[in-house]
This record gives structure tokens, sequence and C-alpha cells, in this order.
């Protein structure tokens, strides 16, 4: 989707950053894993992966690796570079992005996206349909808790 020069431009500024070390460490040593599908949430998965020195900061490092892979569910996994550039301006969720206005967004993504804003909007538009799904399970989760929703179950 995007050249390997607007690519290198966004992975220069993230090797800039020491908070990102532990993160592109950990990538680098868990190159298999599929972002896509895998339950970061699950702690015997976690201990599956590879934290080989990063250890004392698994926590923080894993909070990063959420919001990667929060990422990599809205843009696929071919744009990590750009991902790891939108984490750093502090964009990290399909949610986020929807919670913000398609002006703010593209003000504040502009330069990431080297000022493709057909683009933006495109991802704008996702994350509020990425939104709007889970605001509609979160409903549905909610309502079959209900008092009377768990009497006519048990009927």
């Amino acid at each position: 989707m995007y050249s390997k020069n607007q690519n290198s431009m966004a992975q220069k500024e993230i090797k800039k950053d020491v908070s990102f070390e532990g993160l592109n460490k950990f990538l680098r040593q868990n190159k298999k894993v599929d972002w896509q599908t895998i339950n970061l949430v699950d702690k015997k998965v976690n201990d599956t992966l590879n934290w080989k020195g990063l250890e004392d900061n698994q926590e923080d490092v894993l909070k990063k690796v959420k919001g990667y892979q929060r990422m990599v569910r809205l843009l696929g996994e071919d744009n990590p570079k750009i991902i790891k550039a939108l984490l750093k301006n502090n964009i990290h969720s399909a949610v986020q992005i929807a919670a913000m206005t398609q002006k703010g967004f593209i003000e504040k993504s502009t330069k990431i996206f080297k000022n493709d804003d057909e683009y933006i909007i495109e991802l704008h538009k996702k994350a509020t349909a990425i939104r709007s799904k889970l605001l509609l399970r979160y409903v549905e989760y909610t309502q079959n808790r209900e008092p009377h929703t768990t009497q006519v179950k048990t009927l």
C-alpha cells in the first residue's frame, strides 16, 4: 500500500523513540505470530510467546503489543511501520480513531500518511464501522444479562 520510502521514514521516527525498543524487539522475536487472531488477553497464550530480554518490561511491552494488534486489525499486517508511527502519536485503536472527528484524525495523522487524505478518510470510516459493531455486541451482551432476559431463558 505504501512505498518503502514512506515506511522507511516512519521507521526512522520510531527508532528514535526508546520506548518502542521493547515492542520492536518483541515483534522481531515473534515474527510468526498471526496478530489478527492471537488472543493476547489469555495469559497462557502470552506465556508461549518469546519474551527473552523483555521479562522486566513485560507489562509495558504487552500494552504496546495489544495496541499494535488493534491497529493490525484495522490496517492489515502489511503496514507495521505505519502502525508504529500511529502508536507513537498515541493512536492505538479503531475506537479511539472513531471518537475523533474525521477532520481531527486527518490533522493528527496526515504526516504519517503523506497527505493521503482519501486513505485517512477511508480508515476513519472503517474505524467507525468497527466501533459500531463493538457497541452492538456490548448492548447485546448487556441485554442478555438483564434479569427479565435470564428468567425467560430458564422457563
